[in-house]
């Protein structure tokens, strides 16, 4: 195969219409399907913050389809899949297998994200797979149930509870020994039993939906129909590498530390070449593996490289194998970006994740600074678990409430409270009162605050201030975060500044203020509070060339005070009239340029 040819065969026997159907009736199934675990979940991880995907191959293991709720995971499902497959082929593939599989070192990109795979059969013959993958509640291993990452992990058993691929059933009939190992080796066997039968569910109902469409079109007309899709899909993308300029590029990104060297922050280096319709990122400068938990497998690290340029290419695309083609990843063994088991990985699909996209952005801010956005907020999240008083029953509490700005791009301010870059805006921030009922918190305040967005020509979304009070004791909480230093916060892109850093704290009942690290564990005191401050998104462009009248709005509306529109967008505003003193402020521009 040639640089820049489409890898999909289309065959160009089907009416367009017809493409069009199944596309969409085949995008409903993987929606359906992850409607069915948003609304059979035990684990608010599911049903409110939604961090899962839903994927359909066909029998060659392509993605054809998928409902993404959290987009880095939209490229990892391939990675597992070839091992799944594998394994089924070696053991035999019957109607009514449920394979389930969450290695790290064949495929998968950490264990808390758990794959279930059923083989979908159309008289007799293996046409589809109905895939769900989800990060569930608890994994075991060495922590405490905090959405199973420990920061003080030192090996990949500590991550938790490994299982290579299996059958969950077989036949139709559950394993039930593999299903007591897996209760057995969890603390909150209630909740993961619940989700991990939810995924069930979910991987069946998409072998219903599939079954109807074949017995509606036939075997013949949908493989075809795929083929043109994901060759379609393919040819839009390599359109739109086409409109980079060819060269080479590099970036880094940050992360304050891998929660057992303290001292050392890690930097993932990309460096991306482009040439014709091709893509090649190459992680081989990034940082050797650390003892901690912040190493990333090669599906994560590989997911996370085709998310950003996602990011980058103007308009929407389909996440199929088609968008997949143009781009290759290169990640050598023993890299943080690549780690060799058994290193500690369950902690890369969040802070790792935010640096591998951020590398690859910043890479791209070169080539094309008008089509890239710039940083999104850092993930802060008090992840907690233990036992609810009032419920009598075992929680674990994700703390989503870690939806701040995202970055500018040319022409538009960043979103609010959309998350982080690996979310793009589709984290879903839970309901509070469901929390509250769940969960032995208080939540007192999430709201934005000012100061707390990247100046730019156009302004990074806002920052948050979050804060809630510990209700019972005995409760096991993990910071999980990066950004807390200034190296690590959100960039700005073409003369647009970098936001403040992530800060976390606890005030203790008696009153005391304790600064919080990232990547710990601690366990705060019943009445104690815990409250963040999230950065806000990246600007983009010089902040001096900010429209006047919108520097004011932004005073009215108390995302920046009177002082930070004198000193970055040289502005000047009466503090108690609003009124901008347009002589000064002219006076201001000109002078500072």
């Amino acid at each position: 195969m040639k640089k820049g040819e489409t890898k999909m065969e289309s065959k160009g026997k089907i009416d367009p219409v017809t493409v069009a159907v199944l596309d969409n009736r085949l995008a409903s199934a993987a929606a359906e399907m992850a409607n069915t675990m948003i609304r059979t979940s035990r684990s608010p991880v599911w049903n409110e913050a939604h961090d899962f995907c839903t994927v359909i191959f066909d029998k060659n293991l392509r993605v054809v389809a998928q409902k993404d709720y959290i987009p880095l995971l939209a490229w990892a499902s391939p990675f597992p899949m070839q091992e799944i497959a594998r394994f089924a082929q070696q053991k035999g593939i019957k109607k009514g297998d449920v394979f389930i599989h969450n290695d790290p070192y064949t495929g998968n990109n950490h264990q808390p994200d758990v794959n279930v795979v059923k083989p979908v059969f159309y008289q007799g013959e293996l046409v589809f797979w109905s895939v769900a993958k989800g990060h569930l509640s608890d994994i075991g291993g060495s922590g405490k149930g905090a959405l199973g990452f420990d920061p003080s992990s030192r090996s990949v058993w500590a991550d938790g509870l490994i299982l290579p691929a299996a059958k969950l059933y077989e036949r139709g009939k559950l394993n039930e020994a593999l299903w007591n190992v897996i209760l057995a080796n969890v603390k909150y066997a209630w909740v993961v039993e619940g989700d991990l039968m939810c995924e069930v569910g979910s991987v069946n109902v998409g072998e219903r939906r599939l079954i109807e469409l074949l017995d509606m079109y036939g075997v013949e007309t949908v493989e075809t129909a795929i083929d043109e899709i994901l060759a379609a899909t393919e040819r839009e993308v390599r359109e739109k590498i086409r409109g980079i300029p060819d060269g080479v590029y590099y970036g880094e990104g940050r992360i304050d530390h891998d929660g057992v060297i303290r001292d050392k922050s890690i930097i993932i280096r990309a460096k991306v070449t482009k040439e014709g319709s091709d893509l090649t990122i190459d992680f081989s400068e990034s940082d050797a593996q650390r003892p901690g938990p912040l190493n990333s497998t090669f599906a994560n690290t590989a997911s996370n490289a085709s998310l950003a340029v996602h990011i980058v290419l103007p308009g929407e695309m389909k996440r199929n194998s088609g968008s997949m083609a143009p781009i290759k990843v290169i990640a050598p063994k023993g890299l943080v970006a690549n780690c060799e088991s058994p290193s500690p990985v369950v902690g890369c699909t969040v802070s790792t994740a935010e640096a591998i996209v951020e590398s690859v952005l910043k890479a791209l801010a070169q080539a094309v600074p008008e089509w890239v956005m710039a940083g999104s907020c850092k993930i802060l999240a008090f992840h907690s678990a233990g036992f609810n008083p009032r419920t009598k029953r075992p929680f674990v509490f994700g703390d989503f409430f870690d939806h701040a700005g995202s970055g500018a791009t040319m022409g538009v301010d960043g979103g609010d409270e959309v998350g982080s870059t690996i979310s793009s805006g589709r984290g879903n921030t839970p309901d509070i009162e469901i929390i509250e009922l769940v969960c032995p918190i208080r939540m007192l305040e999430f709201q934005i605050v000012p100061d707390r967005a990247g100046a730019g020509k156009w302004r990074g979304g806002n920052g948050m201030v979050s804060r809630f009070e510990v209700l019972a004791d005995g409760i096991h909480t993990v910071t999980q975060a990066s950004g807390l230093m200034k190296e690590s916060a959100s960039f700005g892109v073409a003369g647009g500044k970098p936001a403040p850093p992530n800060e976390a704290w606890e005030i203790k009942p008696d009153g005391q203020k304790v600064w919080r690290d990232c990547n710990l564990n601690f366990e705060p005191e019943k009445g104690s509070t815990l409250g963040k401050y999230l950065m806000g998104g990246g600007g983009w462009g010089n902040p001096f060339e900010r429209p006047i009248e919108k520097v004011r709005e932004d005073v009215i509306n108390e995302f920046v005070s009177v002082q930070k529109a004198r000193e970055d967008y040289g502005v000047v505003i009466d503090p108690v009239t609003l009124e901008v003193n347009y002589q000064k402020t002219a006076e201001m521009r000109a002078r500072r340029g």
